[in-house]
Parts: C-alpha cells; structure tokens; sequence
C-alpha cells in the first residue's frame, strides 16, 4: 500500500529541523532540468539501489521502499550527522514531487 506523506509525522519521527532540511532538498534539488530524472531514479522498481548526487544532496536508495536524503555540504563540517540526513519512503517522495508537479 502507498504510503501517504505526513508532516507532522516526519517531524515526529526526526525533527522540525530535518522537515527543513525536506523542504530546502525539493527546493534546491528538484528543478526543470532534474526533476524527471530523479522521478524515473525512485520509480524504478528494478533499479533497487543506487545514488543520485545532486548541488548539495545526495539521495541514497537504499532498497525498492526507502531512501536517504543526504545534505553532503553540511557534513563536510560536522562529526555528528543526525542533523544532515534523514530517511524517507519512496513513495513518500514521489507524492510530494507529484505535488510539485501539479503547482
């Protein structure tokens, strides 16, 4: 079953701060140019693991349901990385890219 994208329980699972961190990556990654090949990326179910290296995040596939959002600038200062990734279902993500789409 599709897993619907809940704000409040992103922000319950990690933090108000990594939902920040959610929205910069759809803000700064997801352009005209990329936002296709990301889609196509997460929608390939035979394509179960892999990366997608964008500007400043890294998406992580790490099997056909979840990914990694990874802000690799940001952990190129810091030890401690519970603030600069976070975990997402890919159906999560597509439904929000399919949100942008239709903006």
């Amino acid at each position: 079953m599709k897993k619907k994208f809940d704000k409040n329980n992103f922000i319950e699972l990690n933090n108000e701060f990594l939902y920040q961190k959610l929205e910069d990556f759809l803000r700064t990654e997801i352009n005209d140019e990329t936002f296709f090949i990301i889609y196509n990326f997460l929608q390939l179910e035979n394509f179960k693991q892999g990366e997608f290296e964008g500007n400043q995040y890294l998406i992580q596939k790490m099997n056909t349901k979840e990914l990694l959002i990874i802000d690799i600038v940001s952990e190129e200062f810091v030890k401690d990385h519970s603030q600069t990734r976070f975990k997402i279902s890919v159906s999560e993500m597509i439904e929000l890219l399919d949100e942008m789409r239709t903006k």
